[in-house]
């Protein structure tokens, strides 16, 4: 259509000039005075942190460690680590961690606990370095690892009536967190014992302060029956010494199912199928920090009658016709557009040369030797003897 564009090259020196710097100096703007608030109240936060991999395998290039505020519902830290500052890619989630902490103390905010998954890496340092901070697990991502189990062994011989009872222990171990209070920890784990005597009709006796039952009567159920191979089976992941250690340390009024949302919506600014620059990709994930922290208090919608709006979902994670129902937010907002776009306008106004305050890391290629032309001659000419022979 011979219409005039600009080139890739000049894009991308838009980008490097105006675009990039725009979005870090609004994420400042954003988050400094939320920040500043905290410290000047001395409030000790509660933290939801997780790490988060650019594609999807076990070779990422990207890291990021992100952390919400529980009080608060929005991100107030976010550190993208590039594999080559680590030993490994498996590396990367403490990194971010590490950073995350230090910049939030540095800024003289009070950690009072964290809510993580349990990363063994994550463990072992907050323990050795920061044992003024309490740390606590998501009971959602233990509660995944038992139900994986469970659904593994109800498919083996003599295992099939455990199916039943699937939903029903991961749904305990999340009372078990829930009824209890911070320092319970051995309450919260025999509770979480007590389930293994309740699917085979013992309701009486269980080990620990949590001795009974609280529930009612009970009709006649698809009980296990005590000594079976289900039974046993059950017990021995019910009753496993590191899971127990690990269900000790729930959290007990806190979960990261915000942070899995916040890392589902970074999928739709930056995906995970696609390659990225460094700071392209941190830009990137600061807006979608951006927008989630604009949206994450949304109110539900309404009818016209004043009701509220529904819709019914049919979740892939359970199987047949169930079904649950969802609220109806209302529709989002983009008011941080206007934000980027204003600091754009107003960094061109400027007739300054800006960069980024945050500086790129070398490319995972750095430090290898480009190979001659003749040593790729070399090469092709070896290929081409192999297929003809």
């Amino acid at each position: 259509m011979n219409l005039l564009c600009i080139s890739i090259s000049t894009f991308f020196q838009h980008q490097r000039s105006f675009l990039w710097p725009a979005v870090e100096a609004v994420w400042k703007d954003h988050t400094s005075p939320a920040l500043t608030a905290i410290r000047e109240e001395g409030r000790s936060v509660t933290l939801a942190g997780d790490g988060r991999c650019d594609s999807p395998g076990h070779s990422a290039k990207y890291g990021t460690y992100s952390l919400i505020d529980m009080a608060t519902g929005h991100v107030i830290g976010l550190h993208l680590v590039q594999s080559n500052k680590v030993s490994s890619s498996y590396h990367m989630e403490l990194e971010g961690l590490k950073r995350g902490i230090t910049a939030l103390q540095e800024m003289g905010i009070l950690i009072k606990e964290i809510v993580t998954d349990r990363h063994m890496q994550i463990q072992k340092w907050l323990r050795d370095n920061h044992h003024e901070i309490k740390h606590s697990y998501d009971v959602w991502h233990v509660a995944k690892v038992v139900k994986k189990k469970l659904v593994a062994l109800s498919k083996q011989k003599e295992c099939d009536q455990l199916f039943k009872w699937i939903k029903s222990i991961t749904n305990h171990l999340y009372w078990a967190a829930a009824s209890s209070s911070d320092d319970d920890g051995a309450v919260i784990v025999s509770k979480w014992k007590s389930v293994s005597n309740h699917i085979q009709n013992i309701h009486h006796g269980h080990d620990g302060p949590f001795t009974d039952c609280q529930h009612e009567e009970l009709a006649n159920r698809d009980w296990l029956k005590p000594g079976s191979k289900a039974a046993v089976k059950v017990e021995e992941i019910v009753l496993s010494k590191r899971l127990c250690t690990d269900v000790a340390k729930l959290s007990t009024g806190y979960q990261t199912s915000t942070l899995e949302s916040f890392h589902a919506t970074i999928n739709h600014f930056a995906p995970k199928m696609m390659s990225f620059s460094y700071l392209g990709q941190a830009c990137r994930q600061i807006i979608a920090a951006l927008h989630f922290n604009e949206n994450v208090h949304r109110e539900v919608a309404t009818n016209t009658d004043g009701t509220e709006k529904h819709v019914v979902v049919f979740p892939k994670y359970k199987s047949g016709d169930n079904f649950s129902m969802k609220p109806t937010m209302v529709d989002q907002t983009f008011h941080y557009v206007d934000k980027l776009m204003n600091m754009v306008f107003e960094i061109c106004e400027s007739n300054q040369p800006t960069v980024m305050a945050t500086p790129a890391p070398p490319q995972l290629t750095n430090g290898k030797r480009r190979p001659t032309e003749e040593e790729l001659q070399t090469v092709v000419a070896r290929r081409f003897k192999r297929l003809c022979y």
